[in-house]
């Protein structure tokens, strides 16, 4: 391979270079990488699904969406994605499984959060959604948001 001559600097550009700089960033800098998944995957395909969202194609955009994550099973936004065109389709149980995928990957992902809890409301799941924050609550004991919600809930019905 000819050497390239830059900033009279003689570098080598290899692919397996290429793949080792990846792979070291991913090591060293994995919250960036788990917070805004979507870089990891063909940017096109998670655009697509949200296109054909706007345009009201919710079959097309859950089959995008499903390819992504085919693509990265670790894309937290393109389950919360899939989930969101589930719940729109009325498919709430696989809205919230979808829901659950993405919060295991990504605790705080509030469009997640925010999915599973319409989830619940939409199935008139009073006791399950109630759980929901109890089990928030036993995750993390400092979590306002979640006694608040319960709080809420529990004063709402009753």
């Amino acid at each position: 391979m000819k050497p390239k001559t830059i900033a009279r600097l003689k570098v080598i550009v290899r692919p397996r270079m290429i793949a080792a700089l990846l792979a070291a960033a991913t090591i060293l800098a994995p919250t960036a990488l788990h917070a805004h998944s979507a870089m990891m995957l063909p940017v096109g395909q998670v655009q697509a699904g949200e296109d054909a969202m706007r345009r009201g194609q919710w079959s097309e955009a859950a089959s995008d969406f499903r390819r992504a994550i085919d693509m990265n099973y670790h894309d937290a936004g393109a389950h919360s994605k899939l989930g969101s065109v589930y719940l729109h389709t009325g498919e709430t149980a696989r809205a919230a499984e979808e829901f659950k995928a993405a919060l295991r990957l990504h605790p705080h992902l509030s469009s997640a959060e925010n999915g599973l809890h319409q989830t619940f409301a939409s199935e008139g799941d009073h006791d399950g959604y109630l759980t929901l924050f109890r089990d928030e609550i036993q995750k993390d004991r400092g979590n306002a948001d979640a006694h608040t919600s319960l709080a809420e809930e529990l004063l709402d019905h009753n």
